[in-house]
């Protein structure tokens, strides 16, 4: 009977071991997937701050366009040209 105990003591050792192993695994998988998932979401930061600029800056030379435009239209009146004369 004590050979018997031992093979079983010896089986839930291993037994031990092996849900360890299993669990370190898990752990390194979910450390891995945190650490990509983080990334992505700096990434996501990074892009929404980066549009953000992105836009304001269209904005902005929307606008300076548009105080263009009426400077060349104005210049072009001073000389002239009401634009009537093209299609």
């Amino acid at each position: 009977m004590g050979g018997g105990g031992q093979a079983a003591w010896s089986h839930g050792r291993r037994g031990i071991q092996a849900r360890r192993a299993r669990a370190g695994v898990r752990k390194l998988i979910s450390d891995a997937f945190q650490e990509h998932h983080d990334t992505l979401a700096d990434d996501d930061m990074q892009f929404d701050k980066r549009m953000q600029q992105l836009t304001a800056k269209l904005q902005d030379q929307f606008t300076e366009s548009a105080k263009l435009d009426k400077a060349i239209l104005k210049n072009l009146a001073s000389l002239g040209f009401t634009g009537k004369e093209y299609p």
